[in-house]
């Protein structure tokens, strides 16, 4: 019995540090922001895909291609935004968080969580793995004003930790 609880733990303690890894592989602290004020989409946007694109995480055409999928419908859901393009070109893989408690008002939703997708053509295949994941956590609404309070990376990876 002891055997079989020491190894409920070591598999409980491995799914832990596999799931702690990846959420910090996707979600970097130097993509996370609560310190500016945005006070329209394609302004979040434009400044966000501007600093993926300096950090060599996406090409020069990204702004373009997420503005354009905005277009065809809002990316928006409740108090959050997921915007992204409908092409997985992107250098690297990473999520940029933006969180502001003036929301953002996103098409005919008040968003105060950006979750800005960078999907590289290697991962294209977990976009759906990625973008569900985000989608789960954010759907508790206790999960989602969490979040919203998050002040720091470390808060907001917690909460995407034990979620």
């Amino acid at each position: 019995m002891i055997i079989y609880l020491m190894h409920l733990i070591m598999i409980y303690y491995y799914h832990h540090i596999q799931k702690t890894s990846y959420i910090k592989n996707i979600f970097k602290k130097e993509f996370f922001s609560t310190d500016k004020i945005y006070s329209n989409p394609i302004e979040a946007i434009e400044d966000i895909c501007d600093i993926l694109y300096k950090h060599e995480y996406t090409t020069a055409t990204y702004t373009s291609e997420v503005k354009e999928r905005e277009k065809l419908s809002s990316t928006a859901f409740g108090n959050f935004a997921i915007p992204h393009s409908l092409h997985n070109n992107c250098l690297n893989t990473t999520i940029y968080v933006h969180i502001q408690e003036k929301p953002i008002k996103w098409d005919e939703q008040y968003v105060n969580v950006v979750f800005l997708l960078s999907i590289s053509n290697d991962d294209r295949t977990r976009f759906r793995e990625i973008f569900e994941h985000i989608t789960d956590t954010i759907n508790s609404k206790d999960n989602l004003a969490k979040i919203k309070k998050s002040k720091t990376y470390d808060e907001f990876v917690e909460i995407f930790i034990n979620a």
